[in-house]
């Protein structure tokens, strides 16, 4: 309706970061935090709590503005570790 071709996303959405597909050490894992706890805990889990303080990322919305820089981040932590808990 918009004369906008959608192009593909992969396993992430366009509207909330992150959500998608992420490769650990020897796998790949989910990950989806729509609001600030879920993001909020997902950088304790991944060991890195003052990424939640960083204003770049501070609400879903400026994480989607962001996306590359979150997804880099992510990315670069979870190769880190192994799929299981």
């Amino acid at each position: 309706m918009t004369g906008v071709k959608p192009v593909p996303f992969g396993s992430e959405t366009p509207w909330v970061v992150p959500s998608q597909a992420f490769k650990t050490a020897d796998a790949y894992i989910t990950v989806e935090c729509p609001t600030e706890s879920t993001w909020e805990a997902l950088c304790k889990a991944i060991g890195n709590p003052k990424l939640a303080e960083d204003p770049r990322f501070s609400s879903n919305a400026k994480r989607v503005d962001h996306r590359d820089e979150v997804q880099a981040i992510l990315s670069e932590a979870f190769k880190a570790h192994a799929a299981e808990i």
